[in-house]
């Protein structure tokens, strides 16, 4: 059989988890053939986009990892889904901004404007620097800054191994940007462009699976569940 996930959303903790365990169970079922992921989501978490392309980078290897993207795969989603065998886009899908980005709030200057001081005490150079109260010296900006280039260049990194890319891809794709599903394909961060249907039957083909795959998607915190009965 053909394990369908549809990952959906902002990549947190919580898909994390969902993620992970659902993986773990494909690969321990003598019956799952392989994963196709569903997937339609702008990123989220650096950490948990991390924890889980390395668990679907494992299991590519015993297994294989098809992918379907149906409305966005950007920033950390395309991470996740890089190592897939295959990735089928829908034309109007926007793909790619590989890249990192890091807010640091800084009202110190409204702080003074109104007359408010922040009294604090601290131990270490660098332990309070993302302190929204007092303006980053020259030094933790630069400490701040190659955090982001480190994470920056694991995931191009991780994105050009896993893509095969050429020289002139990788500087396409290194600055950032998004690409409808035609342009992703000829950058080589999408394989085909096809409908859902057309994607679904060209994998079962591939696998010699005659039953559709049936699709899982983690469930929405209970807020949210009772919310959208009244919405």
């Amino acid at each position: 059989m053909i394990y369908g996930i549809k990952v959906h959303g902002t990549i947190n903790a919580t898909m994390q988890d969902f993620l992970i365990q659902k993986i773990n169970m494909c690969e321990e079922s003598k019956r799952v053939k392989a994963i196709l992921l569903d997937v339609n989501s702008s990123g989220g978490s650096a950490s948990a986009s991390e924890m889980i392309y390395n668990r679907v980078r494992e299991f590519s290897v015993r297994k294989p990892v098809f992918t379907i993207v149906t409305g966005m795969a950007t920033s950390g989603a395309y991470m996740i889904i890089s190592p897939s065998k295959k990735i089928f886009s829908i034309k109007t899908a926007v793909i790619g901004s590989i890249g990192v980005y890091s807010i640091m709030p800084d009202i110190s200057g409204l702080l003074e404007k109104i007359g408010v001081r922040i009294r604090q005490e601290r131990m270490g150079k660098y332990k309070n620097a993302s302190n929204p109260f007092e303006a980053p010296d020259e030094e933790a900006e630069k400490s701040q800054k190659q955090i982001v280039k480190g994470i920056y260049e694991m995931f191009l990194n991780m994105v050009t191994e896993n893509r095969k890319l050429e020289k002139d891809q990788v500087n396409i794709i290194r600055e950032s940007d998004i690409f409808l599903a035609e342009r992703a394909v000829e950058i080589g961060l999408v394989d085909r462009v096809a409908t859902f249907e057309e994607s679904v039957s060209e994998i079962m083909k591939t696998l010699g699976e005659k039953r559709r795959p049936v699709f899982e998607i983690p469930k929405s915190p209970l807020f949210y569940r009772v919310l959208d009965r009244f919405v």
